[in-house]
Order: C-alpha cells, then sequence, then structure tokens
C-alpha cells in the first residue's frame, strides 16, 4: 500500500488548472507527482509516496495513490512520467540504429518480452540516445488512466542538466550522486564526458562508499581534483554524510533552484528533493 510521505501545496492550486503540467517519477520505492504552474513557471504543489518493493499491478497502485492525491484529480495541459530503473543504456548517436535498440538494451542489461522500448534522444555537443525499456502493461495504464503521456527516463533528465549548462561549469572530475530511500544514482564525467551514469541500492553507508570509490579509482580520478556532489535523501547530521566527508575532500550538497518553488517545504532540508524538483526544469 503506497504511503504519502510528505506533500505541499501552493494556496492558488486549484485557481490555475489547465495551465500546468503534470510530472510524475516512477520508482521502484518511490512514486512523485508534481503540478508545474505554466503561468508563474513554478512548481504548484508536490507529493511523493513511499512504495513497497514489487508493487505489483500499476492500475491498483496508481488507484491507491489517486485516493490520497490532491494532485492527480485536476486537468492538465501536459502529462510527463519519468521512468526510473536500470534498464537503460547510453549509445552515441552516430552507432545508434532503430532496428538496434533491442539488440542493444538486450545485450547489456536484459529485456523481459512484454517491455516496451523508448528512446530519448540528447542532443548534447556529443550527441547520445539514451534507450531503455519498462513493461508494456504499465505504459498501457498510464496511458489509460492519464491521456496522452510523454515518456522518459530520469537519467536523460539529469544528464540534460548536466551538460546544457555552460562546459566552464562542470569540474575536472565529478561525480554528481542522487540519494533516494534505498538506493543512488550516479553520474561520473572527466573532461566533460560522460563516462558512467547507474543506480545502485545500497543498505549502509558503506555500501555507498564501497561503489562511489570504486567507480573513482576505475576511472584514475585524484581524491585532490575530485568533486562529488549529492542531493536527496541524505541527513547531513547521519553517519553516511560523516563517512563522504571523510573520504572525499570536495564535497557539495546541491540545493534545489529556490526559484522553482514558492513553498514551505521547511520540515526537510533544501537538498532533499532536489533530485525530483529538478525534473521541472
Amino acid at each position: 500500500m503506497p504511503k504519502k510521505i510528505f506533500s505541499i501545496y501552493s494556496p492558488d492550486l486549484e485557481g490555475d488548472e489547465g495551465n500546468e503540467n503534470l510530472i510524475i517519477e516512477v520508482a521502484k520505492t518511490h512514486f512523485a507527482c508534481l503540478a508545474k504552474s505554466l503561468s508563474k513557471n513554478t512548481i504548484a504543489a508536490f507529493e511523493i509516496f513511499e512504495l513497497n518493493d514489487g508493487h505489483g499491478d500499476f492500475t491498483e497502485l496508481f488507484s491507491n495513490i489517486q485516493e490520497k492525491s490532491k494532485i492527480l484529480h485536476k486537468g492538465f495541459k501536459e502529462t510527463k512520467v519519468f521512468i526510473q530503473g536500470d534498464t537503460s543504456i547510453l549509445v552515441p548517436r552516430q552507432l545508434y540504429t532503430a532496428d538496434k535498440a533491442e539488440a542493444f538494451l538486450d545485450t547489456s542489461v536484459g529485456i523481459m518480452g512484454t517491455s516496451k522500448i523508448i528512446i530519448d534522444e540528447l542532443d548534447f555537443s556529443s550527441p547520445i540516445v539514451n534507450v531503455f525499456s519498462m513493461p508494456a502493461k504499465m505504459i498501457d495504464n498510464i496511458a489509460a488512466i492519464l491521456g496522452d503521456i510523454i515518456v522518459e527516463h530520469t537519467y536523460s533528465q539529469i544528464l540534460r542538466l548536466l551538460f546544457t549548462a555552460p562546459v566552464s561549469a562542470l569540474p575536472e572530475q565529478f561525480l554528481k550522486v542522487q540519494f533516494y530511500n534505498k538506493h543512488f544514482i550516479v553520474a561520473a564525467i572527466a573532461d566533460n564526458n560522460l563516462q558512467l551514469i547507474r543506480h545502485f541500492e545500497f543498505e549502509v553507508p558503506r555500501d555507498v562508499l564501497y561503489h562511489l570509490l570504486y567507480i573513482a579509482q576505475q576511472l584514475k580520478f585524484s581524491p585532490e581534483t575530485l568533486v562529488l556532489q549529492i542531493s536527496g535523501m541524505v541527513d547531513l547530521a547521519s553517519p553516511l554524510y560523516a563517512e563522504l566527508q571523510g573520504y572525499f575532500t570536495n564535497l557539495e550538497v546541491e540545493q534545489a533552484d529556490k526559484g522553482l518553488f514558492h513553498l514551505d517545504a521547511s520540515e526537510f532540508p533544501a537538498h532533499y528533493f532536489t533530485p525530483i524538483f529538478n525534473l521541472a526544469v
């Protein structure tokens, strides 16, 4: 049963119906939804629900969430659904052809026979195609409930925000880490080139350290040069943060763009929902 763990609403949420976009993120352990006002270009409302692993039929899941939601009963101009998961592979555009999409994905991560393959084309200086899959039944269920939808992968949005920024803004050696309840996503960049992006599950701080230190070692990152930027569900007074401070000299905390929302989220630190708020940028 989904559990709402946090929500914030603008006082004028009800007065802007039809002039808002709906943004949803579906992950293994959470479901987030945001209403973005097009007239003000800000987040008008936000809800996040905790999910049990293996949450099963999406129609039933969505029905349970909708009963608890103040957002999902409204009408929206556009609906975008971000899928979070590891069934994704990034292919340089010059190597990508539509007829090879399934082979690329199956060779790298494996796909189920009932999955639908989707692509995100990312127009950077070195163009990339993000090839990913999700259960065909889930797409059909979402579309049946929400109507016309745009489906993208969370990795694509992370990379857009990284590589549409001025090139000079990226550190020479950079690890961007987004924490969620039981997993994190890491993107590694060297000399303005993406080296990897993937997610890891963790139970204790040592799990996180193992993966990050291994990535840094494999990419021959220097402790003096490497910048580690974190955001998401990590307590800055926690043993995990203390461990990160002990191993990474250049540690940054990414805050959400304050111009994107005028809501009182003071119950949690400003960095806590940055990864989800960034989906609305």
